[in-house]
């Protein structure tokens, strides 16, 4: 009110504006900050599998279990706007391959978001629109669960053929 009494320039205004959006912004990063690590205490750190992949091909037969994107969004979903977070992705086809882009926004306005890529997954006898819709629900769920600090039972770590094959249960292989 004091600046505008005192007929401030355009510039001026621009300046003092400049540092209203910064401050708010600030204000808005701190508010999800607080309210990220509230929800985390709520999230389960770890969602079980419950979907089986079992099929044969001329390369032989592929088995193994993994985490759906349905029980996923089941385990996360109500604790989202609980603590005023909205998650949303944003699917594209980039020069043959497919990328998800997962934003986590917050009620005050600042938000976080991750992208994953990888090529179709063409795997058993999908056609080449079922590879990329595979593909994009494979992304949105890895995407989601790395913003929100969640694991599934599946995830273990990258060491090579030999740990995938000692898995009894099958390692997520997509």
């Amino acid at each position: 009110e004091r600046m505008i009494e005192q007929n401030p320039t355009p510039e001026a205004l621009e300046k003092l504006l400049a540092l209203q959006r910064e401050w708010e912004a600030g204000e808005a990063k701190r508010a999800f900050t607080r309210a990220l690590v509230a929800m985390r205490r709520d999230l389960p750190p770890v969602i079980a599998r419950d979907q089986v992949v079992d099929f044969s091909t001329a390369k032989g037969r592929t088995r193994y279990t993994h985490t759906s994107l349905a029980a996923a969004m089941e385990a996360v979903t109500p604790h989202l706007p609980a603590h005023g977070f909205s998650l949303a992705w944003k699917p594209e086809t980039p020069e043959g391959r497919v990328r998800v882009t997962c934003r986590l926004t917050h009620r005050d306005g600042h938000h976080e978001e991750t992208a994953v890529e990888a090529p179709p997954d063409s795997s058993g006898n999908k056609s080449p629109v079922q590879a990329i819709a595979s593909t994009i629900t494979l992304l949105e769920r890895y995407a989601a669960l790395a913003l929100l600090g969640v694991a599934t039972a599946d995830m273990i770590e990258p060491a090579g053929e030999a740990a995938a094959s000692a898995d009894p249960e099958g390692a997520d292989s997509a």
